[in-house]
């Protein structure tokens, strides 16, 4: 994998805690029982745990999400079919917020990687101005 885009959205659901599951991307790894949670919509209604109270383990999921995301590691299968060395510049990664659920929502975060020379990949233009530190 190159380039990386994603939109967190749903949190997993809690037979991963009854499972006592732990996520592992990468190197990272984190309980389920931190970003696990029940709840669904359905006909456009919400069937769960008030919202707001779900907020704060979405950061969390967000944050997991982002740190298992390896800019240095790749397969040897990606090697082989790649002629770029990029060992010495692993690339960039970040988070975004764009405001797309206003009314309540908190799901905003987007998450961009890309392997490649700092400054020199395509992600950079993207990104000018936009990090969310």
């Amino acid at each position: 994998v190159q380039w990386m885009a994603l939109k967190p959205c749903c949190l997993p659901p809690p037979v991963f805690i009854k499972q006592k599951h732990v996520f592992t991307l990468g190197q990272h790894c984190f309980p389920a029982k931190d970003v696990c949670s029940g709840g669904r919509w359905k006909s456009n209604v919400w069937h769960g745990p008030p919202r707001h109270t779900l907020q704060a383990k979405f950061q969390v999921w967000v944050e997991n999400l982002f740190g298992g995301i390896d800019l240095a590691k790749a397969s040897a299968t990606e090697h082989e079919n790649n002629n770029d060395d990029h060992d010495d510049h692993p690339g960039e990664k970040c988070k975004v917020k764009v405001l797309v659920q206003a009314e309540g929502g908190y799901q905003n975060s987007f998450l961009f990687a890309e392997r490649g020379a700092p400054g020199h990949t395509t992600l950079t233009p993207l990104l000018l101005g936009a990090q969310d530190q």
